[in-house]
């Protein structure tokens, strides 16, 4: 399957936050397609290994926000909450992006994903 990775001759971003043992395969898996990819994790260990493999790391969410698409691969439901919290987590910065998309779930698997939920399919 072919996947439209341009809207207007836009290519499309992905913010992604946790770049852990499900998370790092995922975000190889949409640079490889094309995605312009960014990565947000708490965990320094994780950072510094996203830089060593030239994958853009920030160090906020507010950097995530302005994704066309955000998606989260984080190992728990309180995590989930705390990144996704409408006072101090990445909600806040979405409140006037309302053609964010986000993908909030805890697991998330990549290999069968319905791709036509991000992006429209190409002939």
């Amino acid at each position: 399957m072919k996947i439209n990775i341009k809207i207007n001759s836009k290519k499309l971003s992905v913010g992604f936050i946790g770049a852990g043992n499900m998370g790092l395969p995922m975000i190889k898996n949409l640079i490889k397609a094309g995605f312009n990819v960014k990565v947000f994790d708490w965990n320094i260990k994780v950072t510094k290994k996203l830089d060593k493999e030239k994958i853009i790391a920030v160090n906020n969410l507010r950097a995530i926000a302005k994704s066309d698409f955000i998606i989260s691969m984080l190992p728990n439901t309180t995590d989930v909450e705390s990144v996704f919290n409408n006072e101090t987590g990445i909600n806040q910065f979405l409140k006037s992006r309302n053609h964010s998309y986000r993908y909030e779930h805890n697991f998330f698997n990549f290999f069968n994903a319905d791709w036509k939920n991000f992006t429209k399919k190409t002939n």
